[in-house]
């Protein structure tokens, strides 16, 4: 890190760190497919693989087998 004196930098170093890894998916909902076709997968046409009920299904299953995992999902259907 720059602006820190020798001493300081290396009690910087010597520092235990904690990292947060956070998984994210991101969909978006009807802007290349319908809002059916994102959630089943179903569109041949899409660029995408997978679909949002593979996200969903895939998820809870993990959150089945590890209790202290979480799950945010944060995507919605406009009207």
């Amino acid at each position: 890190m720059k602006n820190l004196t020798d001493v300081e930098q290396k009690k910087f170093n010597m520092t235990k760190k904690v990292v947060h890894l956070i998984p994210h998916s991101h969909t978006d909902e009807g802007w290349l497919s319908t809002v059916e076709d994102f959630y089943t997968g179903e569109d041949e046409w899409s660029i995408y693989i997978g679909c949002v009920r593979d996200i969903l299904d895939s998820t809870i299953e993990e959150l089945i087998i590890n209790s202290n995992r979480t799950f945010a999902f944060a995507e919605i259907k406009y009207f």
